[in-house]
């Protein structure tokens, strides 16, 4: 009932969101009972959205309706985008887990404690999920089962954000200033 679905978008769509002097969108809620970090952008992939809350708890909704298909708790909360993988959707939590959901109901396939923060996207590289962490490492799991693929050694700073890798190479930028 707190979807908005925007006229413009769709024929017979019910709300007026367009930008006006004065406005406001009534059927907002005054407050939620979770928070999206500004970082954090919803994925697309086979008509759903996934995103985590920074309370903990990800969610995958319809994209053509709005509507919510399943939720799952998070061990922590997330202010990084997930990515899907297959048929798991991979979310960081600030309190060091890589979860594995599976897109279809939202249980965790698997959950590995990376010991540091994470507060970058996880990158999907083939059938492999890269995480960084502020504790200075990548780490590389098997996306469907978390198996090790491997680690890093040390960086010399915390990694704050996410990854990037043309399927060879992985790049990384640390706190330190260097990519």
């Amino acid at each position: 009932t707190l979807t908005l679905r925007n006229q413009a978008s769709a024929p017979g769509w019910p709300d007026d969101l367009r930008s006006a002097e004065g406005s406001t969108y009534a059927r907002l809620p005054a407050s939620t009972e979770f928070t999206i970090a500004d970082s954090v952008q919803p994925v697309l992939a086979a008509g759903r959205l996934y995103v985590g809350s920074m309370e903990g708890t990800a969610y995958a909704i319809r994209a053509d309706d709005g509507s919510t298909i399943w939720t799952s708790p998070l061990p922590g909360g997330t202010i990084a985008s997930a990515a899907v993988a297959g048929d798991v959707v991979i979310v960081h939590t600030v309190t060091g887990h890589i979860c594995a959901l599976r897109t279809n109901d939202g249980t965790m396939q698997w959950s590995s404690d990376a010991g540091r923060a994470i507060t970058g996207a996880p990158c999907v590289v083939h059938d492999a999920v890269l995480t960084a962490t502020h504790g200075g490492r990548v780490i590389a799991r098997s996306a469907a089962t978390g198996a090790l693929r491997w680690q890093s050694a040390r960086l010399p700073a915390p990694i704050h954000g996410g990854l990037a890798s043309d399927g060879t190479n992985v790049f990384v930028g640390a706190e330190n200033m260097v990519v």
